[in-house]
């Protein structure tokens, strides 16, 4: 399984269009995601939010890619407000009130590390977040919630967005 996680994060980190079954893979390893094997021996086996960003970016808006990309980066999302907050809502499932508990024992038991892969994964996806939400380009449900009425407005980019602004100028922090 490490072997998989590892081959298909690569095939993300990738500056190449990758194939649509291993966008699919990748959405199901991260749906059936598990805290503990999410960093092993000092490898991340998952990847990061700017990763499924890249490769986003190098399809056309309107295809299945799009869609499956998206429903990723929707899942990282998932993770983020996990990690973050506490949903006292009677109605969610058990597996949402599991994921949770998991994800935040495994941010807990990382925090006060330099290299801290949840919290790069939490400030990425808040980055990503509002650049999906500034572009308009997307037709689905991820973006139409993260523009609705119903969240709260979104955190601009984040300094360390400086690092992929070269290659996405929509990235630029704010500076004023």
């Amino acid at each position: 399984m490490q072997r998989l996680l590892l081959e298909t994060k690569q095939k993300f980190e990738t500056r190449k269009k990758i194939a649509l079954k291993d966008i699919i893979l990748q959405k199901i390893l991260i749906h059936n995601f598990k805290a503990a094997h999410f960093v092993g021996y000092g490898i991340q086996y998952y990847p990061n939010p700017m990763d499924v960003y890249r490769q986003l970016k190098l399809v056309s808006p309107n295809t299945q890619e799009t869609k499956e990309l998206l429903d990723i980066l929707y899942e990282y999302h998932m993770f983020s407000i996990t990690a973050r907050e506490e949903n006292e809502d009677e109605n969610q499932t058990l597996q949402y009130q599991l994921r949770k508990y998991i994800f935040k024992d495994a941010l807990s038991n990382h925090r006060g590390r330099y290299d801290n892969p949840f919290e790069t994964i939490i400030r990425q996806i808040n980055d990503v977040k509002y650049v999906l939400a500034q572009s308009k380009i997307y037709k689905h449900s991820f973006v139409e919630y993260l523009t609705s009425d119903n969240v709260p407005p979104l955190i601009p980019p984040s300094p360390e967005s400086v690092n992929y602004v070269k290659e996405f100028p929509e990235f630029k922090y704010p500076i004023e």
